[in-house]
């Protein structure tokens, strides 16, 4: 069973606080206005994330016309709209919205503040109290080492139809444990030929412990017909840290899917007999495995008992599975058989290059070792058929005229 290693190193400095949601309720209870979500949660500096609200008509008429607006202020930079407008809101009723902002890079760790500003006619201009959202470098360093075990330099892939042995392992490099351990592969994707056998995507570990490593294994197969190339596939690990927070991170990791090319180089036609030991000689190049070749180049080696008339090397290009291309050259042979070396060059769908050498075995014949009658001896056969017609014929005429 091939196995393939996902090695995934993070380094996480445990935060004290994560989101969860905040409520504000205006001094007059005319509304209450929750934070409802962030994530990732905590952000870091750089992302790009949906700030999620939700504002409760806490009157009993409703609210009409009404402005929500985004109080923009370091470290966040708006990137959707800043101010939503709504016509209505019914009495007890509930509203849903979100603003998108980008974390500047150079943020500190730190709670900030963020604050939502409520305007009506009727109301005038009311700004919330602070929501907390809370800015955090975690520096995680993701590294995607697939080997294969079985024999030195072979190369590590999933073969289409195949099942394979992904092991993904997490470090735990802060000084505190992580707590029930969420790891999950999104192979959601239409586009994504992964399936996993026997098994869910998402898998659990109870805890790790500072400094300490753990690893799950995902038993995945290869859709039969999945094309060679490199998939990249969302993971995302979910765990608690020992005071109780929750942190979400995600990242990406690519596993390869193809197989080795299976190329065959047999005779097609020749000109060459014993009695003709010059001409032309046509190769046959078969591509019988389940992945594309590219950039194929043929060439006929020097060798022994034959003398090459024609450029030895010649350029294929691509020679698809299931399919065959030809090549032709002329020689002349000095033997009745005859072996000639090629050597192949090409790469497969995922530009790996490969190089091999193949002999061709060639014997010459003579017509009549493959039964095949020559065009003279028909010619003597003709003659002689046409001569006894024209004695039987000449007999018949001399006896017609004698009894007369």
């Amino acid at each position: 069973m091939k196995k393939i290693l996902v090695l995934l190193a993070l380094f996480l400095l445990l935060s004290s606080a994560a989101y969860a949601r905040q409520t504000v309720v205006t001094n007059a209870n005319e509304m209450k206005i929750d934070l409802l979500r962030y994530d990732p949660s905590p952000v870091q500096p750089g992302d790009t994330t949906d700030i999620w609200f939700e504002i409760i008509n806490l009157k009993d008429v409703p609210m009409n016309d009404f402005d929500v607006t985004f109080v923009e202020d370091y470290p966040f930079k708006l990137l959707s709209d800043k101010t939503i407008h709504f016509s209505r809101l019914d009495a007890g009723g509930k509203i849903q919205f979100k603003f998108q902002v980008e974390v500047n890079t150079n943020a500190n760790e730190a709670t900030n503040n963020v604050f939502i500003q409520f305007y009506s006619r009727t109301s005038g201009t009311i700004t919330s109290e602070p929501f907390a959202v809370k800015v955090k470098r975690l520096s995680s360093i993701v590294s995607t080492a697939i080997g294969i075990k079985q024999s030195e330099g072979e190369i590590a892939r999933i073969a289409p139809g195949s099942v394979a042995d992904v092991e993904v392992s997490i470090k735990n490099s802060a000084d505190s444990v992580m707590k029930d351990v969420i790891v999950s592969l999104d192979l959601s994707s239409a586009t994504m030929p992964f399936a996993p056998v026997g098994m869910t995507t998402e898998q659990k570990i109870k805890s790790i412990a500072a400094g300490s490593e753990a690893s799950v294994i995902y038993k995945l197969i290869a859709t039969p017909d999945a094309a060679a190339g490199v998939y990249k596939i969302p993971l995302k690990i979910k765990y608690y840290d020992e005071v109780g927070d929750f942190h979400n991170t995600s990242d990406i990791v690519g596993i390869t899917v193809g197989a080795e090319p299976k190329l065959m180089v047999v005779l097609d036609s020749t000109e060459l007999t014993k009695s003709n030991n010059k001409g032309k000689v046509i190769l046959k190049v078969i591509n019988y495995g389940t992945t594309d070749v590219k950039f194929a180049m043929l060439k006929v080696l020097d060798g022994e008992n034959f003398k090459k008339f024609t450029s030895g090397e010649q350029y294929i290009g691509n020679v698809d599975s299931d399919d065959y291309e030809t090549v032709e050259f002329r020689v002349e042979a000095s033997a009745d058989s005859i072996t000639i070396p090629v050597s192949l060059e090409y790469m497969d769908a995922n530009n790996v290059q490969y190089s091999e050498t193949r002999d061709v075995e060639i014997t010459l014949y003579t017509p009549a070792d493959l039964g095949v009658v020559q065009s003279s001896t028909w010619v003597y056969v003709l003659v002689i058929i046409v001569l006894i017609g024209a004695y039987i014929g000449y007999r018949k005429y001399k006896h017609k005229k004698q009894q007369k």
